[in-house]
């Protein structure tokens, strides 16, 4: 545990702080020089004081937690990545091709490149666009293409507290993009030596094609394919609504628990086998067996991958008769998927399965003493429940920060959810084997379980006050909270006094914290225009009051906050967005502003602290209508405003122009050039990213 902790703080560290490659090698060389002299000075003069398993031994115990740490700062280190040109390109696609709104998309491996007159290996892989077209759905993972586009990079966030996508591509080895239109690509066969992955991807592929044939309800074959295969890109969005609102969408995502429901029942009975080491051994390897081809049956996800892993060192430990503390395993099995992929551990999915285990592991037990329970059957319930509240608490944090959402009616659904899921993952293991044989004596008992599980969600989600969305946490809340959580733990083990001071001491501090960031959302004043393409979003705030202006190329959510702003205005803390007045709507008391439609000029004019900030969307050249305040601080061109940048700085004399993401490149070129000129303050949002004031 202490190793881990030491290599994942170095690769935290290592996204946020640059250091050369000469220092931190020197870093390393000075470690191991002090920890040779600690070995040498403990073996030359030995004694209490210096002995290695002295009190000397901390000194070596934190040389070893740096030296760690400097390996985990090097293995989180982010190689520069260059874009391709266009250019010729074959690759292999590893995943499954899913519609999206507007085209399919996959990822492709095994990457080359035209470059002259050679191929070049591209590292890691590609998420690839198709235009929509029926030839994309024939298309199957280990199928290769011949393409010709260019292999873009992902951009960083433009948006304060815009959710990270390209950290979160390049965790996933996903390093370019490429959008291939229906005349840019032919499919090239079928690639030789597929691996492990793409077997898998294949024969999840074909079982999601045998659920379609054999199972008619389409919520029912939808919730099949995600429970049992972890298959969710046809998942209706008012069945994925039902979970979420239930709390039980952890079901959906195969994970640990189907793993470990799985696990717990074969682990059971070979605990049971005392004949002989032989038996145990051949039992525990058909265990595993089933386990891993399991595993292949969900294309190998990284979250079964993981479970299982945890089984497989638990399993090997009990054999050879060591100890088998949980959050060793735990700990071990994490350490073995970082040293395997460093930028897991700011995956959420990574995140919060090692919390619902930890927690788990944590408080089931203490929770299961508070409340003494008869009964086998009322033990059983009460089990559950326990187990059910020890993941729930241990996850909760981490929930609110990622999704700003909680469930506490999951603790009660579990009940219910969890057996059905449990009876749904044995029986369709069943059908699957059966349906190998070509029987399917299981379709109708499958499709009856699963419509009792989604009528079982969908009724625990419409219980009020089950369902608590819109709250938020600072990333020092959350650690507050784990660190409360984990003292709350100790204390219900050996109840000390001090664990108890602790727990105040914590409480006061997450109230200060909760405290001051009240006290600032209620404070902020701020301006600021954002930079989304082919939108406008313009906001001013005035402590948690929310007004904005949208236009552009929206389609039908021109009166919604756009999905990349959700986590700034939930950072802030902000109430519902009052929007500005814009075509065919009426204007608004709450803020100082004029609109004008008039002769084809449209424009808004805010005033806010004490500046006067003009919003120009149409101004036609030829126009005589006049305008009202000719001088202006800042002005803000939208939605391809068409004026001569000359006339426009010499009617409006700005004192800073703005073009957000709705205009065109050239917009912005031309009026970058205009302001350079005469010396106005520019800012462009394709190039700059957001502006605020």
């Amino acid at each position: 545990m202490r190793v881990l902790i030491a290599t994942a703080g170095g690769i935290v560290l290592a996204r946020y702080l640059t250091l050369s490659a000469v220092i931190t090698w020197v870093t390393v060389g000075a470690f191991l020089l002090v920890i040779l002299l600690c070995i040498l000075i403990a073996d030359r003069y030995s004694g209490p004081g210096t002995g290695l398993l002295g009190p000397g031994k901390t000194l070596l115990a934190v040389l070893f937690q740096g030296l760690f740490a400097c390996m985990g700062f090097m293995m989180g280190r982010e190689g520069a990545v260059e874009p391709v040109p266009e250019t010729l390109i074959r690759g292999r696609i590893c995943d499954e091709v899913t519609a999206g709104e507007r085209s399919y998309h996959s990822r492709l491996d095994r990457v080359f490149y035209r470059s002259g007159r050679y191929w070049v290996n591209l590292e890691g892989c590609v998420q690839v666009y198709f235009q929509r077209e029926a030839r994309c759905r024939e298309l199957k993972p280990g199928d290769c293409i011949r393409a010709f586009g260019e292999l873009s990079l992902y951009e960083d966030p433009a948006n304060p507290f815009e959710f990270d996508y390209a950290a979160y591509q390049r965790g996933m080895g996903v390093h370019h993009r490429l959008y291939l239109d229906s005349t840019a690509w032919v499919p090239a066969g079928i690639c030789a030596g597929q691996g492990w992955e793409i077997m898998s991807k294949r024969l999840r592929h074909d079982l999601v094609e045998k659920f379609d044939r054999n199972i008619e309800g389409r919520d029912e074959r939808a919730i099949l394919c995600a429970l049992l295969l972890g298959y969710r890109a046809e998942l209706p969005e008012d069945v994925r609504m039902h979970f979420i609102r239930s709390g039980s969408m952890h079901i959906l995502a195969v994970s640990g628990l189907h793993v470990g429901i799985l696990y717990l029942i074969p682990a059971f009975l070979i605990g049971r086998i005392r004949s002989s080491v032989a038996a145990r051994l051949a039992a525990t390897l058909l265990l595993l067996v089933l386990l891993w081809s399991y595993a292949l049956l969900t294309g190998l996800s990284p979250s079964v991958v993981r479970a299982v892993t945890m089984c497989s060192i638990h399993r090997a430990a009990m054999l050879m008769g060591r100890r088998t503390g949980i959050f060793h395993v735990l700990s071990l099995t994490a350490f073995i998927m970082v040293l395997a992929r460093p930028a897991i551990i700011f995956m959420t999915g990574f995140q919060l399965s090692f919390a619902a285990v930890a927690g788990i592991a944590g408080l089931h037990r203490p929770l299961f003493a508070l409340l003494p329970v008869k009964g086998w059957l009322v033990r059983r319930a009460w089990q559950l429940v326990t187990v059910s509240l020890a993941a729930q608490l241990a996850t909760a944090p981490l929930s609110i920060y990622y999704f700003h959402q909680f469930s506490p009616v999951s603790v009660l659904s579990s009940m219910a959810v969890i057996p059905l899921a449990t009876v749904i993952l044995f029986v369709g293991l069943a059908f699957i084997v059966l349906s190998t044989l070509g029987l399917y004596p299981l379709s109708w008992m499958l499709e009856w379980l699963t419509a009792g599980l989604a009528w079982v969600t969908r009724l625990a989600g419409r219980i009020p006050g089950g369902f608590v969305e819109h709250i938020n946490l600072l990333p020092v809340q959350v650690l507050l909270l784990y660190l409360a959580l984990i003292l709350v733990c100790l204390f219900l083990r050996c109840r000390r006094i001090l664990l108890l001071q602790g727990l105040m001491v914590t409480a006061a501090c997450l109230l200060g914290v909760s405290c001051i960031w009240e006290y600032r959302a209620r404070s902020q004043v701020g301006f600021y225009v954002f930079a989304i393409p082919r939108e406008t979003a313009i906001s001013f705030i005035r402590g948690k009051e929310h007004f904005m202006y949208r236009t552009g190329r929206v389609r039908e959510d021109s009166l919604q906050v756009p999905s990349n702003l959700r986590n700034f205005c939930a950072r802030h803390k902000l109430d519902a967005p009052v929007f500005l007045p814009c075509q065919g709507q009426e204007e608004r008391p709450d803020i100082q502003h004029h609109y004008l439609n008039l002769k084809g000029i449209e424009l808004l004019v805010v005033h806010f602290r004490g500046c006067r900030i003009l919003i120009l969307r149409r101004w036609p050249e030829t126009s005589q209508v006049p305008v009202p305040g000719w001088q202006t601080d800042v002005l803000v061109l939208v939605d391809q405003a068409h004026c001569n940048p000359e006339t426009l700085i010499n009617v409006f004399r700005p004192g800073r122009i703005i073009v957000d993401g709705s205009c065109y490149p050239g917009v912005h070129a031309a009026m970058a050039s205009a302001c350079a000129e005469h010396e106005v303050p520019f800012h462009s949002t394709e190039k700059g990213g957001f502006y605020t004031n």
